[in-house]
């Protein structure tokens, strides 16, 4: 057996699919990334495991679901014990880097572990005040930064990338902001705002992308594109993330450009963000722990369709969902609301049927209780502890929390 591939993970924050040309918008220029579907497998159907960063990063690092892992709230951290993806690759001789543009996924929230390298970009270098502007780094940043890290690196290496943009607040250059011109609602302004920084990362993928191919690194190299989460644009009288489990929120972006993988195809079955470590592992033909929570995606086009599982617990909301085609739960664990939604005759989640369909959301609400309990059970093995790790706003350091502030996860 040859060489393992090498593994580019590059994740863009608050990305929804529907954003991208590739996924049927006909207005945002995504060249790159409509490359990378047309030369890859493109997942019509991919889900996070929550609505906002940390644990839905986490979910994705460690295959396990957010109530195993227990990342859930704003101040819990992984734990050290847990095994993260970078840790496997790492023992089986790979150098993994990892550069985050988010502090929900840095060393203070226990993200640290296993990489040969991390660069935390939205912090200085030398010591002193951090000025606002270093806060959030543009992605034209960080793919110079992968860029150096590459050049520098042994093969096979493992890279992983958070790049902030298009996350709020939505801040596209003078190149990317044309598709707010001729907007006269409110709503269609911050829309095109953000069209503009989806469209500036797809700029900065492309050069990365490019530059992997004038290194003859493109075919050996297991390309990613993925997002953490989605965002809401009113379609449920909010905007942003972690505040629901609508569709807005945990559909995702998910390419994968492998020479394990199909080219050119475009695979409709539901597949979820936990998917991704056994992927991985299996694509660098190593074996896949049996306690993951996922399933390898390589032959996903004749693998058996299993439901997708979500959850928030985030500022007083305690919401969880599960969806089997076409039916869709989301149950709110405090007040005992259940909306069930027929996605085949209402796609938007438009109006619940709970009342009409009383027995499927009794079945359903009975499999999210059997997938509670099961993850608390399994949880124990993982962390040893019977709760997760926390730590409290006043310990943050001061450009975790002014970073965490710019982002609107701090107030």
């Amino acid at each position: 057996m040859g060489r393992p591939p090498n593994i580019l993970l590059y994740v863009v924050d608050a990305l929804r699919p529907d954003s991208l040309g590739c996924y049927g918008n006909e207005e945002v220029d995504t060249p790159a990334v409509d490359a990378l579907a047309r030369q890859g497998t493109l997942f019509e159907n991919a889900f996070a495991q929550s609505s906002w960063t940390r644990p839905s990063m986490a979910t994705l690092l460690t295959g396990l679901y957010p109530g195993v892992h227990r990342v859930l709230d704003r101040q819990d951290q992984l734990a050290e014990n847990l095994t993260l993806l970078p840790e496997i690759l790492r023992q089986h001789g790979y150098r993994t880097g990892f550069i985050t543009t988010n502090p929900n996924v840095g060393s203070f929230f226990g993200f640290d572990q296993g990489w040969d390298t991390l660069q935390e970009l939205y912090q200085r270098t030398q010591k002193g005040h951090v000025l606002g502007r270093e806060l959030i780094t543009d992605s034209e940043t960080v793919t110079q930064e992968a860029i150096d890290w590459i050049d520098t690196v042994e093969r096979p290496f493992f890279l992983m990338i958070l790049a902030v943009d298009p996350h709020w607040p939505y801040r596209p250059s003078e190149r990317f902001d044309r598709y707010t011109h001729g907007s006269t609602q409110e709503h269609e302004k911050v829309r095109g705002l953000y069209y503009g920084e989806v469209a500036a990362n797809d700029d900065s993928f492309g050069k990365l992308v490019a530059y992997l191919r004038n290194r003859n690194l493109y075919d050996e190299t297991t390309t990613v594109f993925t997002s953490d989460h989605g965002e809401e644009f009113w379609e449920h009288g909010k905007r942003g993330h972690g505040k629901s489990l609508y569709e807005e929120s945990l559909r995702v972006p998910l390419i994968i450009h492998s020479s394990s993988m199909a080219k050119g195809e475009r695979i409709d079955r539901p597949v979820q963000s936990v998917d991704l470590m056994p992927t991985l592992l299996a694509v660098a033909g190593l074996p896949i722990p049996p306690h993951l929570d996922g399933r390898s995606l390589v032959n996903a086009a004749s693998s058996e369709v299993t439901p997708v599982f979500a959850r928030l617990s985030l500022d007083n909301r305690n919401l969880a969902a599960i969806r089997d085609y076409p039916w869709k739960l989301i149950w709110d664990r405090d007040t005992e609301e259940k909306l069930l939604f027929n996605l085949a005759e209402d796609p938007g989640e438009q109006a619940s049927v709970t009342s009409r369909y009383q027995h499927v959301a009794e079945e359903l609400t009975l499999r999210l209780s059997q997938h509670a309990a099961e993850n608390l059970a399994r949880r124990e093995f993982f962390t040893e502890t019977e709760s997760p790790e926390t730590v409290s706003e006043e310990a943050m350091p001061e450009n975790v929390r002014e970073t965490l502030k710019a982002l609107g996860y701090v107030q």
